[in-house]
């Protein structure tokens, strides 16, 4: 198959590129042909980006979004290599347009990468009333906006494919859609960087150090503010434990000047980290505090070197990812009392910790993509027979 692969930036480090880059490798290592194309990209270099020498990427000419200029340039691309699927990765940005010359000529796969109702959270405690009551209005024509555009891109395509079956019902809320056969399920990969020797060994915690680790961009949407008054709690009894932030973002200044001004000890925060699996092999555990994901591939990367997640539920599919008490712990959402009391347990009793390190390895390996790649080529495959119709 001739596969083209379009989405807002690559390379770049995120879940989205991270995704894209392991199934074009994949594809490309079973012989099939594979394009990327993006607008933009990131200097930040990321192991898991590396790609096969038999993928290509190429970058849209137009500087906007939208425009004459980028729609020629997919149009070309699918005509010269004679592309046989275009898989959308939607990320929001607003760019499904240029694939205006494509619906009708070719087969589209949609790929949604978040929760179908996940929106930016915002610091309403520092809104006035007025900007609060704007912030309401502003919020509902979004979701109206959101959600035409969520049915104009399910009527168009062929396959429509959601991170969790577990977004079905929330799709078809917003949606209001009736014929709902396009939907699928396909939950994202653990790149192969992260796979290999780890999770062969049995006995992978003789390097573990006493290290909670949070790998995530530093914003108000990954919940740093709340880690840090947790452990700002629990750190005094544990003067063992460093707290480890690897990952830069806009939030940082005012993190640091929090741990500043609260003298909150042991504190480390590293910026950005292009290879992250020796830290998550050092870590005993992985905070992710986030206050709304769509599929966390930090989760099951952390894992894949026996680092235990402590996780939020604030979005239904960390059920998919990692199971409670069995491979991890998972967290009512924002209860910051039962966060701490989870991390501490976890701190305080080694064999537990152990335990739990060792089934989170076997789990991530179900996540590996030898797994999924039979899921993946029957929806590629699927995708290229006639349309179903939507209503």
């Amino acid at each position: 198959m001739n596969i083209l692969f379009y989405l807002h930036q690559f390379p770049a480090f995120g879940g989205i590129e991270t995704v894209t880059a392991t199934w074009a490798n994949y594809l490309a290592s079973c012989g099939h042909r594979v394009w990327i194309v993006s607008h933009k990209e990131s200097p930040q270099s990321c192991l898991a980006l590396k790609l096969d020498s038999n993928v290509h990427v190429q970058h849209v000419p137009g500087r906007k979004w939208v425009c004459a200029e980028n729609r020629a340039l997919l149009e070309q691309v699918a005509e010269r290599e004679k592309i046989d699927v275009v898989v959308f990765q939607d990320s929001y940005a607003r760019i499904e347009r240029n694939l205006d010359g494509l619906w009708n000529r070719l087969p589209v796969v949609v790929c949604e990468h978040n929760a179908p109702l996940c929106e930016s959270p915002s610091r309403l405690e520092q809104l006035s009333p007025r900007a609060l009551l704007l912030w309401v209005y502003r919020r509902w024509f979004k979701a109206l906006l959101e959600a035409r555009r969520k049915r104009r891109l399910y009527a168009r395509c062929n396959t429509y494919v959601l991170l969790s079956s577990r977004f079905y019902g929330e799709f078809r809320a917003i949606t209001q859609i009736v014929d709902w056969r396009k939907l699928r399920e396909m939950p994202n990969p653990v790149s192969p960087v992260f796979l290999g020797d780890r999770c062969e060994t049995r006995e992978p915690f003789l390097e573990k150090e006493k290290i909670v680790l949070c790998s995530a961009t530093l914003t108000y949407l990954k919940g740093q503010d709340i880690l840090l008054r947790v452990w700002e709690k629990i750190a005094p009894h544990s003067p063992d434990w460093r707290l480890v932030f690897a990952g830069d973002g806009p939030d940082r200044a005012n993190l640091e000047a929090y741990v500043r001004e609260r003298r909150i000890p042991r504190v480390e925060f590293l910026g950005y980290v292009g290879d992250m699996k020796p830290l998550y092999a050092r870590a005993s555990i992985l905070a992710a505090s986030s206050r709304r994901e769509g599929w966390q591939l930090v989760l099951h990367e952390a894992m894949s070197q026996g680092c235990v997640p402590v996780a939020f539920n604030s979005y239904s599919a960390v059920y998919d990812v990692v199971e409670d008490e069995r491979n991890a712990l998972i967290i009512p959402s924002f209860d910051e009392e039962a966060f701490g009391r989870g991390l501490s347990r976890l701190m305080f009793d080694s064999d537990r910790l152990h335990t739990l390190g060792r089934a989170a390895i076997e789990k991530a390996r179900s996540f590996d993509v030898p797994h999924l790649a039979e899921k993946m080529m029957t929806l590629l495959e699927t995708a290229a027979k006639p349309k179903v119709g939507a209503r």
